[in-house]
């Protein structure tokens, strides 16, 4: 059977379905399965009521926190892949942020494709 006797046979079904209350059909021959699921027309009805504008109170504007970063360090990793902050779902961090570290100290676990 060829492609376009195939689509011409689900174009059928589906007007078939259509007339009936029936809203999903599956069907498997010959290796071939076929799930045809029909969406109901159903009609929605929505009301929207206009937006009551509150007049607004101007507020006292603080300027914004400045986060110290003296001191800190980015730590970047040589290759892309997976981070994981512990060496298995239940266990503890390495580490935790706020921690400090030093050289040598294990921070995380990159998982990457070879």
């Amino acid at each position: 059977m060829e492609f376009e006797e195939i689509k011409e046979q689900i174009r059928q079904l589906i007007d078939l379905l259509r007339g009936t209350e029936v809203s999903e059909l599956e069907i498997e021959r010959e290796g071939l399965r076929l799930r045809i699921t029909l969406q109901g027309q159903k009609e929605v009805v929505r009301t929207v009521q206009p937006e009551q504008v509150l007049p607004t109170v101007p507020s006292e504007e603080q300027p914004p926190k400045e986060e110290t970063t003296s001191g800190l360090h980015t730590i970047k990793s040589p290759i892309v892949g997976t981070f994981y902050r512990a060496p298995s779902p239940d266990a503890e961090p390495f580490v935790e942020v706020g921690s400090k570290v030093k050289k040598g100290d294990i921070l995380c676990i990159i998982e990457a494709m070879k």
